[in-house]
């Protein structure tokens, strides 16, 4: 037996109740993931991993395989891929001219699975190979000049799951998709050793970080903001920046950013890599995301937070931060500035003349003229 991959049907389907699929040859993966029983109107999904029960990183016992999702040019716009770029991709695909083992054509871009040769038990070498793999599809795809294709980094951690290419997505939609496959398969030692170009740079080195004690902290905070936070942009960005400060632009803060960031629906992975990869070292400080946490978030906001940390092997303090106290009502405030007598502002400037006290905040009076 080569490997052994898990196959499920629904959305939430996550606590056991799923078959095990064993596969000696990579045509038996590819028949697998093509013609396992399923029907149009059910969600399907597979993982290269094997759990010991529910389907938790905690749980997990072993991988048979990497799979890498290639986002193509639609991806942001939520559209399907067009039909000549199908067709150019199952051409590729139909001579084994990808890196891989087993390909299909997905909504709006394409995924490439690696078969292992025998499966792995070790998080650090699978882990290590799945960046080889990663950057084996990298470079593929500028060989082919198969320009607006970006490779998916927010999929390395142990309770991955994908969509069967023969059932709907949690929307409807169709995943109907025919799997290619070529007799190829790796070792986790192979794909570990694959090495970056010179070209790409390497932005995770120079950059210092925070130490131990300032990363759980920054996961305490993020653990306390659910999806309402990360829906709006401003914050998104200010969440990304700090956590790019305190694990110094290296991947385990990205990794952090991505499952934090997967709670709303307008999350896109792709976006988030290339703001990523525009901060600057020196950016917003620990102090900004312990603050927002305290200001707009609540305990267990993230849900599942905890769990998805875990999985990436982010460990936190367990810590919950003391909410800050509502302000005081405007009115209130108004009332006992008016009965100091101290509602007019200085007259020593034209400019603060006509000012008046409105309301306070940590930091002082603000000014309204």
């Amino acid at each position: 037996m080569a490997g052994t991959i898990t196959v499920a049907h629904g959305l939430r389907n996550l606590s056991g109740d799923y078959e095990r699929v064993a596969w000696k040859t990579t045509e038996d993966l590819a028949d697998a993931l093509d013609e396992h029983e399923a029907n149009m109107e059910e969600q399907g999904w597979w993982s290269p991993h094997v759990f010991r029960g529910a389907r938790d990183g905690k749980n997990w016992v072993q991988a048979s395989c990497l799979a890498i999702d290639i986002d193509g040019p639609t991806k942001k716009d939520k559209q399907p891929l067009p039909d000549v770029l199908r067709e150019q991709l199952e051409q590729l695909f139909d001579v084994g001219n990808a890196p891989g083992s087993v390909w299909h054509v997905t909504h709006s871009g394409f995924r490439a699975v690696f078969a292992l040769r025998s499966p792995t038990r070790s998080r650090e070498a699978w882990l290590k190979a799945h960046a080889g793999a990663r950057v084996m599809c990298e470079r593929w795809l500028r060989q082919q000049g198969l320009d607006g294709f970006v490779v998916d980094k927010a999929v390395a951690n142990l309770a991955n799951l994908n969509w069967l290419p023969n059932t709907t997505d949690e929307k409807g939609r169709s995943r109907t998709a025919s799997c290619f496959h070529h007799e190829r398969t790796f070792t986790v030692a192979e794909l570990g050793q694959v090495e970056p170009d010179a070209h790409v740079p390497d932005q995770s080195v120079e950059q210092p970080e925070g130490n131990a004690r300032d990363k759980r902290k920054a996961l305490d905070a993020l653990l306390m903001l659910g999806p309402k936070v990360a829906e709006e942009y401003e914050t998104w960005i200010e969440v990304g920046q700090v956590l790019h400060v305190v694990y110094g632009g290296k991947q385990a803060g990205l990794d952090a950013w991505h499952a934090w960031s997967k709670q709303t629906d307008n999350y896109d992975a792709r976006a988030l890599d290339k703001r990523w990869a525009g901060f600057k070292p020196g950016g917003r400080g620990l102090g900004s995301l312990v603050f927002l946490a305290k200001s707009e978030g609540h305990p267990h906001a993230w849900e599942g937070g905890i769990e998805e940390l875990h999985e990436l092997g982010l460990r936190t303090q367990g810590a919950t931060l003391t909410p800050v106290p509502p302000p005081e009502p405007d009115e209130d405030w108004i009332e006992r500035v008016e009965a100091r007598e101290e509602s007019e502002a200085p007259s020593a400037s034209r400019t603060f003349r006509d000012a008046r006290y409105v309301s306070p905040s940590r930091a002082g009076w603000h000014l309204a003229w």
